[in-house]
């Protein structure tokens, strides 16, 4: 069952966390159940019960407990802040199995070159 009072935030399973996002969620979810039970601390121990049976869990997951913790300040408005790059040059399939069978395959996000981020800014 959703806790009572939470919105649900989803989004892409592609996203940067922020690192003191990370270890204030990782001090909820390992300081064991009396530490989820109060305070800021309560939604992440309650939402995994509730989100963990969801597909694409992380979609849900993070989403909606940074926007429910201490730091929904540092989300970043979804404002088409994203560098793509789908085409592969031919036979570059980055270990991918089914290379043949999808157009995806093998196009995980990667970093940027200096060279692509020119490109983006130009």
């Amino acid at each position: 069952m959703l806790p009572i009072g939470v919105e649900l935030h989803g989004g892409s399973s592609w996203f940067v966390l922020h690192r003191d996002f990370v270890s204030w969620l990782d001090g909820c979810l390992s300081g064991g159940f009396h530490n989820m039970t109060l305070g800021e601390c309560e939604l992440p121990g309650l939402f995994l019960d509730y989100a963990q049976s969801h597909l694409s869990f992380e979609e849900l997951y993070f989403h909606t407990v940074i926007h429910h913790s201490p730091y929904c300040g540092l989300v970043v408005p979804d404002a088409d802040l994203r560098w793509i790059k789908w085409e592969r040059e031919k036979g570059e399939t980055d270990g991918c199995l089914h290379f043949e069978e999808v157009d995806w395959c093998g196009n995980s996000p990667r970093y940027m070159t200096a060279e692509e981020w020119q490109q983006g800014r130009d």
